[in-house]
């Protein structure tokens, strides 16, 4: 049986692996698009380099090899700082993208508000034949798909819940306590709103070679 050492192969992984999270590390500060497909860049790095630890933890796991739960420990040293990081990643990401988004809707309202004044103010001055509202300019949504080297990144639709108040859930929700199975079923087939829940989008990272 093989002495429960650390391989070479295995130590460099784990330096790359603490290099690459302190590297994503710093781009969890996110204000534009720049700094939002540099994110997923390494995001989409970081997303490789731990199916590629998982795939050779696996391969070690057997009994002739080292204790499973020994090397279970060799690679979570790698992958867990890596984990954390890339969900740092993600929720600065979302924040960027939902404060994007709300900055889009309030600056299209804005337009279509200015362009609507406008037709109306011409009809009450009976202006002859006055122009009909002008089409306002779709402000485009924030692109979340970035191509890396590794592949492309983009962000999955993931509503979740959480009961804010139990008593206010409706019944068909609960049996003697509140029944979550019955309710992330509710929530994934596209209930937006019930009793005492607040329902939220939490999008994950999804990578396509």
């Amino acid at each position: 049986m093989a002495e429960e050492t650390k391989s070479t192969s295995i130590m460099l992984l784990e330096s790359e692996a603490l290099n690459l999270a302190r590297e994503g590390e710093k781009s969890c500060t996110i204000s534009n698009q720049t700094d939002f497909e540099k994110a997923s860049k390494i995001e989409a790095r970081i997303k490789t380099m731990i199916k590629n630890a998982r795939a050779e933890e696996k391969g070690l796991k057997t009994p002739m090899q080292v204790a499973i739960k020994t090397i279970k420990g060799w690679f979570d040293t790698i992958c867990e700082p890596l984990e954390t990081t890339q969900s740092t990643i993600g929720r600065a990401k979302n924040a960027y993208f939902a404060e994007m988004e709300a900055v889009r809707v309030r600056t299209q309202k804005l337009i279509d508000e200015q362009a609507k004044a406008t037709f109306e103010a011409n009809v009450k001055e009976d202006i002859p034949n006055p122009l009909p509202v002008p089409v306002a300019p779709i402000i485009p949504k924030v692109n979340t798909k970035v191509k890396t080297d590794d592949g492309t990144i983009t962000m999955r639709d993931n509503w979740k819940y959480e009961v804010l108040d139990e008593a206010a859930v409706p019944t068909m929700y609960k049996v003697e306590i509140i029944n979550h199975v019955i309710l992330k079923a509710s929530v994934s087939s596209g209930s937006r709103e019930i009793a005492g829940v607040r329902i939220y989008n939490d999008p994950y990272p999804v990578l396509r070679k």
